[in-house]
């Protein structure tokens, strides 16, 4: 029993289950990143998914990135595209994740629960979101949510140290994460001074 800091009774005997133990994610933790800058997309391949309007909004990044998207659908929807194409969910996913430098969430999927966003964050990667319920991940320094991708990135990719900063604000977060009250005792993040 956990009498410190309940509210009431039986919140006694409830305990919190971090987001890496729920089957959802493994943690992977920060793997070494590569030379260039990865972006990863998590999506099925279709139509309402939107993805050739987010791969054709990416092409305005004046970065240079390689892009990996990962998902299984109609692959008609990649042509002519420069994208590194993961068919499948790989067993591995989470070292997958944790080998990208940004998560680009666009569309909840069908469960609504914009997961993705919680494993990229406890793999070590810092997710940029247009999705409005995706918004409670990423509230503060843990991530971005926005309606520009293309100029968020730009941004981002400007500055190397506040990917980094924000990346470990969305480790420490995702860590912190429950399904039962969401984060709770959640250090605050490290200050964006640059």
């Amino acid at each position: 029993m956990d009498f410190i800091n309940r509210k009431s009774f039986w919140d006694r005997f409830v305990s919190v289950i971090p987001v890496t133990r729920l089957g959802w994610t493994e943690k992977g933790g920060f793997y070494k990143k590569g030379k260039g800058w990865k972006v990863c997309l998590v999506s099925r391949l279709k139509k309402e998914r939107k993805i050739p309007e987010i791969l054709k909004h990416l092409e305005g990044v004046r970065f240079s990135f390689k892009f990996y998207l990962v998902g299984e659908g109609d692959e008609n929807l990649l042509k002519g595209r420069r994208v590194i194409h993961i068919k499948r969910k790989v067993d591995a996913f989470g070292r997958l994740l944790g080998g990208m430098d940004v998560l680009v969430y666009h569309t909840a999927g069908s469960d609504k629960s914009c997961r993705t966003v919680l494993e990229a964050m406890a793999n070590g990667t810092l997710p940029v979101t247009s999705e409005h319920l995706a918004r409670r991940y990423v509230e503060g320094d843990c991530g971005v949510f926005t309606l520009n991708v293309s100029e968020t990135l730009d941004r981002l990719f400007s500055v190397p140290l506040l990917v980094r900063k924000m990346t470990r604000n969305a480790f420490k977060r995702a860590e912190k994460f429950s399904l039962r009250s969401g984060y709770e005792n959640t250090p605050g993040p490290i200050p964006l001074k640059l």
